[in-house]
């Protein structure tokens, strides 16, 4: 039996995983990946008096030893659902059965917990808290009714719509993401929505600012990059289409503390935060991503995030 102390839960596109791996073979072979859309292929034995067993390439590996677990992705979807009546049905089964595994290896070190990231990744809870911690936010109006979403629109030079969810979607094998977009009355009043919506949307005031801000924070460790853009016309710099460029910035400390206690108060080891910095200097809070993308930034910039995550993967100081 293979033996496995750290576990690594993600899918098969995720490139931070495949770039964290590599580095992680530098440090230890004692590591299972699981990608949510091999799970079907991958043999399970869950016994509550003797634990976790997977068999996987040849290899069974005894999850009871794991201490540590890198969780990006628990599985949503699954192959081989061929009755569309019973496909709601099986994949609820089988992503409670999954969620119950990983959450029975509880004396594991988890980056980040399931239900943390979960809830974490809940906007109106981030903006919630962060009102808490006294950390500066746009106006925000999140409302079902049209007269409410057209004052809020009026009473604001410029203003953005953006997902109350994390954005991601997923149309048959295709993914693809709504990003936040720009939105003025006129725009807003040539979709003619009904007088109460069939679901909230979320408007904040758009602010004028200087630099956009990427904040990854690890455990007690922060690593702060500004991004401009070429476009400023631009509302999200996330698009593929827009060109950036990227250095490594300093928050104030009393800004990085904010955060830390942020994503302590949200049970995360992991996080990625937005911020924008304003013209006159001022730091705004945006949003919280517990599984936000990391790797591009240390390859673009130079900062050493994959060793600090690694540092807490091998709980290691």
């Amino acid at each position: 039996m293979k033996k496995c102390r750290s576990l690594f839960l993600s899918n098969t596109n995720d490139v931070s995983t495949d770039y964290l791996i590599n580095k992680f073979g530098n440090y230890s072979d004692q590591y299972l990946r699981i990608n949510s859309e091999e799970i079907n292929s991958t043999d399970i034995e869950f016994n509550p008096n003797k634990g976790l067993i997977i068999s996987k390439n040849g290899n069974v590996y005894d999850l009871t030893q794991v201490t540590s677990v890198y969780f990006r992705r628990a599985p949503t979807t699954f192959a081989s659902l061929d009755n569309p009546l019973e496909k709601p049905y099986l994949i609820n089964e089988r992503r409670h059965f999954f969620e119950g595994i990983y959450l029975s290896l509880d004396k594991c070190k988890w980056i980040n917990p399931i239900f943390s990231t979960y809830a974490g990744e809940r906007k109106l809870m981030q903006l919630h808290l962060a009102h808490k911690l006294k950390l500066k936010t746009p106006k925000t109006l999140v409302t079902n009714k049209r007269l409410k979403a057209i004052q809020f629109l009026k009473s604001n030079d410029s203003c953005i719509i953006k997902p109350i969810s994390h954005g991601l979607q997923q149309r048959g094998e295709s993914f693809y993401s709504i990003y936040t977009s720009a939105i003025n009355i006129e725009s807003f009043e040539e979709l003619n929505l009904a007088e109460t919506f069939d679901t909230p949307i979320f408007l904040q005031e758009r602010i004028n600012n200087s630099k956009d801000i990427r904040v990854t924070l690890v455990g007690d460790r922060i690593f702060s990059v500004s991004i401009e853009k070429n476009d400023t016309k631009e509302v999200d710099w996330r698009k593929p289409e827009i060109n950036k460029t990227y250095c490594v910035c300093r928050l104030p400390k009393t800004v990085e503390k904010k955060l830390i206690q942020m994503n302590k108060i949200l049970g995360l080891v992991y996080s990625a935060i937005d911020l924008i910095q304003t013209p006159k200097g001022e730091y705004i809070f945006l949003e919280v991503n517990p599984v936000g993308e990391w790797g591009w930034l240390e390859l673009e910039v130079g900062l050493n995030i994959s060793n600090a995550i690694i540092n807490e993967i091998l709980c290691r100081q």
